[in-house]
């Protein structure tokens, strides 16, 4: 028999504020932190992962926290200068996280779809990366040991997908569809290893965002049954 998942509910913005729901996601993570090993959250767009990522902060205090984004783009854009948007999640929890609390690793990245400033900014935190060109036949050993690596220096471990990752016609109903992405079986052998690793980190794998999700772009449900695709994985993982 299949698992059962307790749904905790949906955060909606009220009066368009993104940063009150930002808010109320954080006290519903922490919150439920405290009842499970392990909480997925289903976006909406990638600002939904600040949201998260406080709740996560709050609970594990000052842990080191490894944040790993399998993601097209760093998202690292500065919030200051255009406001908190989908783009600028991983720059707000560096602002806000003391000098090695955290560390970043991107996975799937695309050299065509994030500018030399955004590759200056990435070097400039620390973060590591990993590009789509290098996931299209499956994970190297350079990469199984690269991630090993990155969880094995981290307390707990953040996991953040975003379904831009993906191929166009696997990923539709996105911001920013992908012309080549990182086929399906390369995500989900990434999730995987991930997993496996986050094992043998004291705090192991406690967070999980799905994000990029549109419906109204979303042609024939492609989208969301990836999503759910990746979410079984995670959760029965």
């Amino acid at each position: 028999m299949g698992k059962s998942i307790p749904d905790h509910g949906d955060i909606t913005p009220v009066l368009n504020s993104l940063e009150g729901a930002q808010e109320r996601l954080a006290e519903a993570v922490a919150e439920q932190l405290d009842a499970v090993d392990r909480l997925l959250v289903v976006g909406g767009g990638h600002e939904a992962t600040y949201g998260s990522h406080c709740g996560l902060r709050r609970h594990v205090g000052d842990q080191v926290v490894g944040v790993i984004n399998i993601d097209a783009h760093f998202d690292l854009r500065d919030p200051y200068a255009t406001g908190g948007n989908s783009g600028t999640a991983f720059s707000q929890i560096h602002a806000d996280t003391p000098t090695g609390q955290w560390q970043y690793l991107v996975l799937g990245l695309a050299a065509e779809s994030n500018s030399d400033a955004l590759f200056d900014r990435a070097s400039q935190i620390g973060a590591e990366w990993v590009s789509d060109v290098a996931l299209q036949t499956g994970l190297s050993a350079t990469v199984q040991d690269q991630i090993d690596q990155f969880v094995a220096a981290s307390e707990v471990v953040h996991l953040s997908i975003d379904l831009d990752v993906l191929p166009r016609d696997q990923a539709p109903g996105v911001s920013a569809p992908a012309e080549r992405g990182v086929p399906m079986p390369v995500v989900e052998a990434l999730i995987d290893h991930i997993v496996d690793a986050a094992r043998h980190c004291p705090g192991g794998l406690r967070l999980v965002d799905i994000v990029e999700l549109n419906p109204t772009f979303d042609s024939k449900q492609m989208t969301a049954r990836s999503a759910a695709v990746l979410a079984s994985q995670v959760l029965g993982a």
